[in-house]
């Protein structure tokens, strides 16, 4: 099952926001490619986040349409999707499910 995560492409960013969950005991799991985002994060509610790469320029930020499909979904379901750039946009949004708590 390893390779199948392994397929296709990973944003650069995606382990280093990966690993500053882990530091703070948030379980997250990792989507196959194609699935519409990259991570399902486990807090209430639970969250679906796209993670895109700052270093790349706005064109290849672009969510794909797998990606809008997906989000089309979450909002009129009202599932969190978020794009998270960099590990401090990841902190953000723990940070403000800690504060709801």
């Amino acid at each position: 099952m390893k390779n199948l995560y392994n397929k296709g492409k990973r944003d650069k960013n995606e382990a280093e926001i990966r690993e500053y969950l882990a530091a703070r005991n948030i379980h997250n799991t990792q989507l196959m490619p194609g699935a519409g985002a990259d991570l399902i994060v486990a807090i209430h509610p639970m969250e679906y986040w796209e993670v895109k790469d700052p270093a790349q320029p706005p064109s290849k930020r672009k969510l794909t349409d797998d990606e809008r499909e997906l989000l089309t979904y979450c909002t009129a379901t009202h599932i969190p999707y978020v794009v998270i750039e960099t590990v401090e946009d990841a902190a953000r949004r723990i940070d403000s499910f800690f504060e709801r708590l």
